[in-house]
């Protein structure tokens, strides 16, 4: 898939680059209604910034 098409991949890049990585990928996905939250996740990943963190780690 060609990330670089999809709607919000600026900002959702400003959003990445600020460490704002859930941020971005629930903007891909509200831009983006096609896409499941894997392949947003995997566009926001794609932009070179790391990786979205879970706020919770398993124990």
């Amino acid at each position: 898939m060609d990330y670089a098409k999809l709607k919000g991949m600026d900002s959702a890049a400003d959003l990445a680059r600020s460490g704002k990585f859930i941020f971005a990928i629930k903007l891909i996905e509200r831009m983006n209604p096609e896409l499941t939250r894997e392949q947003a996740k995997a566009a926001v990943d794609s932009l070179g910034y790391g990786k979205a963190k879970p706020t919770r780690l398993p124990r």
